[in-house]
């Protein structure tokens, strides 16, 4: 192997953790939707019912698995250590409730003869999950990916300036007949 197709996978290793992580989480999402929508039967007679409340339910906890792990990864790579710790910590606590609820999964009728090897499974999906998502953070601490972007936002966030550059442009234009 040459250095330089060890240093493209190098180069590639975040994008391939990301989506690992991502993976873990649709994963983790799907087995959430069963588990609850059995759940929740019982609870509401009509099936659309349980559905709503069980995908509801499996997307909020993903979605914020998903979104503190993003937010936080761009807090990281920005700099912003404060920010991205204390995201991180809402991750862990998100990801504490996911494992102990596995338990609850494990222990579901339709894994009655391996709940164990279950619950193994899933708390190492779930754990890898939160793995991936401090390591992409720490990864990517200072890397400013989200630099570009954030100078954007600031440019549109202050017109007065964009329209005194524009103002001071058209007039120009117009003298040296570009465009015409």
């Amino acid at each position: 192997m040459k250095i330089t197709q060890l240093t493209g996978m190098i180069k590639a290793a975040p994008g391939i953790l990301l989506f690992v992580m991502i993976a873990s989480f649709v994963l983790m999402l799907i087995i959430e939707v069963f588990y609850n929508v059995t759940a929740m039967t019982p609870l509401f007679p009509q099936l659309a019912y349980a559905y709503v409340v069980g995908v509801g339910f499996a997307v909020i906890i993903q979605g914020a698995r998903l979104g503190f792990g993003l937010i936080g990864i761009d807090d990281f790579s920005k700099g912003k250590y404060a920010r991205g710790t204390f995201g991180l910590l809402f991750s862990l606590a998100v990801t504490i409730f996911e494992s102990y609820s596995s338990a609850h999964i494990a222990s579901w009728e339709v894994f009655t003869n391996f709940s164990d090897s279950i619950l193994l499974l899933l708390n190492f999906t779930i754990w890898v999950g939160f793995a991936l998502e401090l390591r992409l953070a720490l990864s990517l601490a200072g890397s400013r990916i989200g630099e570009q972007d954030e100078e954007k936002d600031t440019d549109w966030v202050a017109p007065e300036e964009n329209t005194v550059q524009i103002t001071q442009v058209v007039p120009k234009i117009k003298e040296n007949g570009v465009g015409k």
